[in-house]
């Protein structure tokens, strides 16, 4: 079986794809799993060989990293009540003040959708943790998009309810 191009440039190239990763989303751990996906994405098919094959993987890692800092930037604008910390839980780089707070507010989070209604709950679980978008958390409850989103609504304000106002 012989490598794919990509794998060898990943390899070599690995502390400057991971910078390039780590200034765009600001966290070493974060970087690593963009990473990982980048280098999923630019192995999974045999590819022509590249002119640029060192600068190809640097835009597939750099596109993933804007993806990524859009995302949690739009979500920290749409829950950024109910989400202030948690990423700090898994970061190894925030303090153990940080972490432990985080830690308490997933496990009231975990009650609280532990006791949610079912459709809610769906709704917040698929967003939230699976990572589909609203459309696609309408498609899969069959559900139309402002349905979907008024259950997400729903999910969030309960959560809210149930973290320690500070």
């Amino acid at each position: 079986m012989s490598t794919h191009p990509l794998a060898v440039v990943f390899i070599t190239h690995r502390p400057q794809l991971k910078r390039t990763a780590q200034r765009i989303v600001g966290c070493a751990q974060r970087a690593d799993d963009l990473l990982h996906d980048a280098y999923l994405k630019a192995t999974a098919y045999p590819r022509a060989p590249l002119n640029e094959p060192v600068s190809y993987c640097h835009r597939i890692v750099r596109n993933l990293a804007i993806d990524e800092h859009r995302r949690s930037a739009l979500e920290g604008n749409l829950f950024e009540e109910t989400c202030e910390g948690f990423d700090d839980v898994g970061c190894p780089c925030a303090s153990p003040e940080r972490q432990a707070m985080g830690r308490q507010h997933l496990a009231l989070l975990s009650q609280a959708l532990a006791g949610m209604p079912e459709r809610p709950r769906l709704a917040f679980e698929l967003y939230q943790l699976e990572g589909l978008t609203l459309r696609e958390v309408a498609a899969r409850l069959d559900l139309s998009l402002s349905t979907a989103h008024a259950l997400l609504r729903q999910a969030m304000d309960c959560c809210r309810a149930a973290l320690p106002t500070e």
